[in-house]
């Protein structure tokens, strides 16, 4: 960024620096403290929120597991219809 020397900066006038302040601002490379601390509290409300999927997820996953192993050892009922006439 060699446009942003020092020296040229300090050449600014009040003006042009409220306006280049205006357009970070617009584009949100300027961000105010206080909207940060909004999303930083969201993001870690919704961080709680996945964390506790996560842990329902993998207690669920298990029982999905076991349930699928009893039922695989079970006999299936239908094997047997074409045998019988």
């Amino acid at each position: 960024m060699e446009w942003a020397g020092i020296s040229s900066v300090a050449q600014l006038s009040t003006p042009a620096v409220l306006a280049v302040i205006a357009l970070l601002v617009i584009t949100d490379k300027l961000v105010w403290h206080t909207r940060l601390k909004r999303a930083e509290k969201r993001v870690e409300k919704l961080e709680e929120m996945l964390l506790s999927a996560l842990g329902v997820a993998e207690r669920t996953t298990v029982g999905a597991e076991v349930a699928h192993k009893v039922i695989e050892q079970l006999p299936d009922p239908g094997s047997g219809r074409g045998k019988r006439r």
